[in-house]
């Protein structure tokens, strides 16, 4: 089985009319674990379940939130901490420190406008430099943070140098599902954008927010 991500753009202009279609399988690589002696193939970020645990201290699960998929959790290499009760669980990431690089694809102004057209891109960032980032099939740990209801956000999209890094924005405790703050720039009136990522079959698979502020997330 293989990840596909599939994102169609449609505009409505009293009739619907699809515009831009996206479809294509998740690419994985060699988790860079133990200084690159692991090698198992991962769709996340640059390490297995177990390195990202013993080296990020980060953990994706399911979300806490209702209808959100996936979501990025901070974990203590301490195991014994997930005995202990919230108010005395151990701080994995203090406030003001970088949990993990946005890190994606690099693509072009030409390609962004292939994969969505005007749309506002689930998976973008741009740097202020003008770099174009895109988590789309190319996930990172950070792109998996959820967006924050209400003040629950935790974390934010910052930049440092040339890279666009998660932040903490307060404490953030083992067991802690990691949220920020998505665009509040909203869609175009005449545009909808749906996407997905599922399981596929590999022999089935052909295997081989945009406009958001500079360092801030687009909507998942």
């Amino acid at each position: 089985m293989v990840l596909w991500y599939s994102c169609q753009v449609v505009k409505n202009n009293g009739v619907d009319k699809q515009i831009k279609k996206f479809d294509a399988a998740l690419l994985h690589k060699a988790c860079r674990g133990k200084n690159g002696a692991c090698n198992q193939l991962v769709y996340l970020g640059d390490f297995c379940y177990e390195h990202a645990f013993r080296e990020k201290q980060l953990q994706c699960k399911t979300s806490t939130i209702k209808n959100a998929g996936m979501g990025l959790f901070a974990v203590s290499r301490d195991r014994a901490q997930a005995h202990l009760p919230l108010s005395r669980r151990k701080v994995v990431f203090k406030r003001g420190e970088a949990i993990c690089q946005y890190d994606g694809e690099v693509i072009s102004e030409k390609e962004l406008w292939s994969r969505y057209a005007d749309a506002f891109a689930p998976y973008v960032i741009r740097h202020s430099n003008g770099t174009i980032i895109d988590c789309a099939r190319l996930r990172s740990f950070a792109s998996m943070a959820n967006e924050a209801k209400g003040n629950q956000a935790n974390a934010r999209f910052d930049e440092i140098g040339r890279h666009v890094v998660l932040l903490a924005t307060r404490d953030i405790c083992d067991g802690d599902e990691i949220l920020t703050q998505y665009d509040a720039i909203p869609q175009p009136a005449h545009v909808n954008l749906s996407h997905k990522t599922t399981h596929q079959k590999a022999n089935n698979a052909r295997l081989t927010k945009v406009r958001p502020s500079q360092g801030t997330k687009s909507s998942k």
